[in-house]
C-alpha cells in the first residue's frame, strides 16, 4: 500500500511540475512575441528622430531629423553647386525614395573622374553626414526626403505612399509637439521650405512649401533640409 501511495504521489507531482513548466514557458513566449510586436505612432521620438510615417504593421517607417540640416554653418542649402558638361547638372535623381536618389548622386560623383564630389551637393552631403545617437544607438544612415514628382498636387493612395517630404508636412503638429520636448531641437515653421531629392530637369528641383503645397525651386536657389531614415 505504501509502495502504491508513493508511486502515485510522484505520478501527480510529475505532472504539477510539467504544468507549471508549461505554462512558463508559455509566459516567456507571449512576451517574447510581445517584444517583436513593438510598435510606432506618427509623433513618437523614437529611431534617432521623430516618426513622420508608419506602415500598416506599425513596425516599420520613416523618421524626420530634430535638427534642421547646416552646411557651411548655413541652414539655406544649395541642392548643387557646381555644373559641368552636357547634363548641366542634371542628375537623374528622380525616385521617389530619397534613399535611391542619395546612391545615385553617389554613383555619379564615382564615375565623374574626380570632377564631382558628394560635396558639391550640399544637400545630400548635410545628410549623409548627419549622425545622432539615441539610446546608445548611432544612427548614421540618414539621406535627403524625395516626393512623388508624377503627381505632386494629388491626395491618391499612391501618392500617400510615395511622398517621403509630404509625410513632415502633413504631420508637422504632431512632429512639432514632440520637437518641443526634445532639448536643442528645431521646429518646423509655417514659412519653411524644404527642399527635396527629386529633380525636375537640370536648373529645378521638387520643394515642400510648409505653407500648403509643392512646387519646384531653382537650384541656384538655397532652401531649408531635414534629412530622413527609414526603420
Amino acid at each position: 500500500m505504501r509502495r502504491l501511495l508513493f508511486l502515485s504521489l510522484i505520478f501527480v507531482t510529475s505532472h504539477v511540475l510539467e504544468a507549471i513548466v508549461s505554462q512558463k514557458g508559455l509566459l516567456r513566449g507571449q512576451e517574447s512575441y510581445k517584444a517583436e510586436k513593438l510598435t510606432y505612432y506618427v509623433g513618437q521620438y523614437a529611431q534617432g528622430g521623430i516618426v513622420c510615417y508608419v506602415d500598416e504593421t506599425g513596425q516599420h517607417g520613416l523618421v524626420c531629423s530634430i535638427k534642421t540640416m547646416r552646411f557651411n554653418q548655413s541652414e539655406n542649402i544649395y541642392f548643387q553647386t557646381k555644373f559641368f558638361g552636357p547634363l548641366r547638372g542634371f542628375i537623374g535623381t528622380c525616385s521617389p525614395s530619397g534613399k535611391e536618389n542619395l546612391l545615385r548622386v553617389e554613383t555619379f560623383c564615382q564615375n565623374s573622374g574626380g570632377i564631382y564630389l558628394l560635396s558639391d551637393f550640399p544637400a545630400f552631403y548635410a545628410c549623409k553626414n548627419y549622425t545622432t545617437t539615441m539610446d546608445g544607438i548611432e544612427y548614421n544612415d540618414w539621406f535627403l526626403p524625395s516626393v512623388n514628382g508624377s503627381k505632386p498636387f494629388e491626395g491618391d493612395d499612391v501618392y500617400q505612399e510615395r511622398n517621403e517630404l509630404h509625410y513632415i508636412y502633413s504631420n508637422q503638429d504632431s512632429i512639432n509637439a514632440t520637437l518641443n520636448t526634445v532639448p536643442d531641437a528645431d521646429l518646423l515653421q509655417p514659412t519653411d521650405r524644404f527642399l527635396s531629392s527629386y529633380e525636375i530637369n537640370s536648373s529645378h528641383v521638387w520643394v515642400q512649401f510648409f505653407s500648403y503645397f509643392q512646387s519646384f525651386g531653382n537650384k541656384g536657389n538655397a532652401f531649408k533640409v531635414r534629412a530622413m531614415r527609414a526603420f
